[in-house]
């Protein structure tokens, strides 16, 4: 699985060192990731020369583009200047504000072009636009009044409202999503190679967790 839709971070990311191939009536092309999930050549961390760290959406990405006929491979080849491509489609620039900070500037640079979409980056950074457009994914956004903003993701601001609905009604509420990223649930070997849904190596990380996180289980005295 080449994306991932709910990084606990980014919202949207991809899976590292992964293929998808993205087929339409307009083209036909491989989209391969690095080890850290970029849309790029595999970069090292330090480097003595200048290098520019590139943000953005799927303009920035590439969609429907060989590498090689992208603009930041364009401007690599031309200028010799490396351009490191951490663009991701369907992303606002909080998307990539958070992609600069928790993975980006870790990758010595001395310029960071940023890459504005007027034509839906707004909408993207609008909680309730940006839920309409994708409500299947998790999704980070500010909320609230300069500069007193607060990093919010969606569905997980519904999932704490869930949450306290099941605790008002007396039921039981298990949110496994951060056992899972602990257990690293959100590696490629826990789907189907095609599909979102966990295979069996996926079945069995969720029953361990839910082994330890149901209440009822504290009174089985010996698990097989």
């Amino acid at each position: 699985m080449y994306y991932t839709h709910d990084h606990p971070v980014f919202g949207l990311w991809r899976n590292p060192n992964t293929v998808k191939r993205h087929f339409t009536k307009s083209f036909d092309v491989l989209y391969e990731s690095n080890s850290y999930g970029a849309r790029d050549m595999e970069r090292d961390r330090k480097s003595d020369q200048p290098r520019v760290i590139v943000l953005g959406d799927s303009f920035t990405e590439g969609h429907g583009l060989h590498p090689e006929d992208r603009i930041t491979n364009l401007l690599e080849d031309r200028s010799r200047i490396p351009d490191l491509n951490f663009g991701i489609a369907d992303s606002g620039t909080t998307e990539q504000l958070l992609v600069y900070r928790h993975l980006a500037r870790d990758f010595d640079h001395a310029y960071v072009m940023l890459n504005f979409c007027s034509f839906n980056d707004f909408l993207d950074n609008d909680y309730i636009e940006g839920v309409k457009r994708s409500p299947e994914r998790v999704r980070p956004f500010f909320v609230g009044e300069y500069p007193d903003y607060e990093l919010v993701y969606y569905p997980e601001s519904k999932v704490r409202e869930l949450g306290a609905l099941a605790r008002e009604l007396g039921f039981t509420y298990i949110n496994i999503l951060s056992d899972l990223h602990e257990a690293g649930g959100y590696l490629e070997k826990h789907y189907h190679a095609y599909d979102i849904h966990w295979n069996a190596e996926g079945n069995e990380l969720v029953a361990d967790i839910l082994l330890r996180r149901l209440p009822y289980m504290s009174q089985v005295t010996s698990l097989p």
